[in-house]
C-alpha cells in the first residue's frame, strides 16, 4: 500500500527533471557563497553546516530564517534552534537586523519564525514530530536544527553508549530526510 503513495521504484528522467524544477534556491546573503552552492540552499533536502567554533554557522542560519522570507515566495522558516544568541546579541534582535538589511519588517520576520529549544535527544525529537505537523498544516521554506549532535553529546557519553546514540542520532536524521522529502 505505501508503494501507491510513494514511488519506490524507477521514474523516467523527465519526471525527475520536473521535480527538480520545483526546487528553490534560498540565498545565504552571498553571493560568493551561493556561487559555490550553485544558486544557494535546496529546499526539499538537508544541508549540513559544519566548522571551527565561532565560525558563523548559527549567523548563517539566522541570515536564512531570513532570507527565506524575501521576494515574496509565500512560505515562512520554522526556525528550530538550540542557541538563542550570537556575538552577545539575543536571537530576536539579530533576525531584526537580517530583516533590515533586506528591507523587511523587523515584526514580519519575527512573526514568520517559530522558535523552540530542545532540552534533551528526547525533546529535541518531539520537537521535530511538532515540526513535522506544523509544516502539514501550513508551508515552511525552512527547518534549522542548531546543532542536530550537540544534544546527544551530553544525553550519551562513553564507549558504552556509542551504539545507543548512534542508532538514535540515525534515528533522527532520518526522520528530518523524510520531513525534507515531503
Amino acid at each position: 500500500e505505501a508503494a501507491k503513495l510513494v514511488p519506490m521504484g524507477f521514474t523516467t528522467a523527465t519526471e525527475f527533471h520536473q521535480r527538480r524544477s520545483e526546487i528553490i534556491q534560498i540565498t545565504t546573503g552571498s553571493k560568493e557563497l551561493d556561487k559555490l552552492l550553485q544558486g544557494g540552499i535546496e529546499t526539499g533536502s538537508i544541508t549540513e553546516l559544519f566548522g571551527e567554533f565561532r565560525t558563523g554557522k548559527t549567523q548563517l542560519c539566522h541570515t536564512l530564517a531570513v532570507t527565506c522570507q524575501v521576494g515574496g515566495k509565500n512560505f515562512f522558516p520554522i526556525s528550530h534552534l538550540s542557541l538563542s544568541s550570537v556575538s552577545g546579541k539575543p536571537f530576536p534582535l539579530v533576525l531584526v537586523l537580517q530583516g533590515d538589511r533586506y528591507g523587511l519588517s523587523g515584526s514580519d520576520v519575527l512573526d514568520n519564525v517559530a522558535y523552540a529549544r530542545g532540552f534533551n535527544t528526547d525533546h529535541q525529537t518531539q520537537l521535530l514530530y511538532q515540526a513535522s505537523a506544523m509544516m502539514a498544516e501550513s508551508r515552511y521554506a525552512l527547518l534549522i536544527v542548531d546543532s542536530a549532535t550537540a544534544l546527544y553529546r551530553t544525553d550519551y557519553s562513553g564507549r558504552g553508549e556509542l551504539s545507543a546514540r548512534q542508532m538514535h542520532l540515525a534515528r533522527f536524521l532520518r526522520m528530518l530526510l523524510r520531513l525534507a522529502d515531503e
